[in-house]
């Protein structure tokens, strides 16, 4: 909205004090003031021993502040615009990521109650069904003094290939027989 916002009001600000001049006066520059030392010169007194390829910009920049400041606002907007498009991104490639390597399943039933494993086998035989796995997952809040998470804790059976589970790093891992392995995420 403010990378928008902003060229838009400098673009209307300059266009209309453009508009109001008559025509005669619009096709030649103003007359130019007596010479005043710019603020530059007061801030930064070298500036008149750089070359002339630093001190025309600088120069410029200083003569009008506001065309200045709304440029530099401007450019600021944009770079926040394509930051914050990219950092959508990086999320969506971090989601991919996710149903690509961890999750393989196209459609999770959840029962009300819990299910039994002739539940499962029988959605197995329908058409269409190529494979199913039972899972358990139930919420689980974690409390370690004021610090409160929710969660939930999932059992899988041996050699399940609905989810795969990942280290840190990224490889694929397997959980001991009476193991239990603590995700990151929570």
């Amino acid at each position: 909205m403010v990378g928008i916002g902003v060229p838009l009001f400098a673009g209307l600000l300059s266009s209309w004090r453009t508009a109001q001049m008559h025509p005669a006066e619009a096709m030649h520059p103003p007359t130019p003031t007596t010479r005043h030392h710019t603020l530059l010169r007061v801030v930064l007194p070298f500036v008149s021993r750089l070359p002339s390829i630093l001190k025309l910009p600088l120069r410029n920049s200083f003569r009008s502040m506001r065309r200045s400041f709304f440029m530099a606002t401007g450019v600021a907007s944009a770079v926040a615009l394509i930051l914050v498009s990219m950092s959508f991104v990086d999320v969506l490639d971090l989601f991919w990521l996710h149903f690509e390597n961890a999750q393989s399943y196209d459609a999770k039933v959840v029962f009300q109650d819990m299910g039994t494993t002739t539940t499962a086998s029988s959605i197995k035989h329908l058409q269409g069904i190529k494979d199913v796995e039972p899972v358990l997952e139930l919420p689980y809040r974690l409390q370690v003094g004021e610090l409160v998470s929710d969660s939930s804790i999932m059992g899988l059976t041996e050699g399940s290939s609905t989810y795969t589970l990942l280290t840190s790093e990224g490889s694929p891992t397997t959980v001991a027989r009476d193991g239990v392995l603590l995700s990151l995420f929570g």
